[in-house]
């Protein structure tokens, strides 16, 4: 009876970290895509438009500008499509064992991220990053006393 107990106990405890941990990887990864998007510089939407969010394998081709433009012209309709797109992605992890990617394969996009241009201070990406995992914080794998 005690094994039985112990067994319950523990499967519990797993499916509790294995939710928590999906939870804990989609906020960050939610919080982090958002920030990217907002914060990329834009002229032609070309780099706002390669923030990709995937599952398993990373994004490896480049996208045209969801919403072509000059001067930024078009960057509240293309950082809408493209925070869409990826939050659309994400509702499709739905266990600990995938992996999330956000890449941008824009090929200056690390010109961008090197302060290149005047809308983003450098390491604007590092600085996503950073806070995308902020956002999570507060989300515990196991609450303290269960043991």
């Amino acid at each position: 009876m005690r094994m039985n107990l112990l067994s319950a106990a523990m499967r519990r405890i797993g499916h509790t970290i294995e939710k928590n941990t999906v939870a804990k990887a989609k906020i960050t990864a939610d919080a982090t895509v958002r920030l990217l998007v907002e914060r990329t510089p834009v002229d032609t939407t070309e780099a706002v438009s390669n923030w990709q969010l995937t599952i398993n394998s990373p994004a490896d081709r480049v996208n045209p500008p969801f919403v072509p433009g000059k001067g930024g012209s078009t960057a509240t309709a293309s950082r809408l499509i493209a925070t869409t797109t990826a939050l659309s992605v994400l509702e499709g992890y739905t266990r600990s064992d995938q992996e999330i990617f956000i890449t941008n394969p824009a090929p200056y996009i690390s010109e961008l991220n090197d302060g290149k241009s005047n809308q983003a201070p450098a390491g604007f990406i590092e600085e996503a990053i950073n806070e995308g995992q902020k956002a999570s914080s507060a989300i515990r794998l196991l609450r303290r006393g269960l043991f």
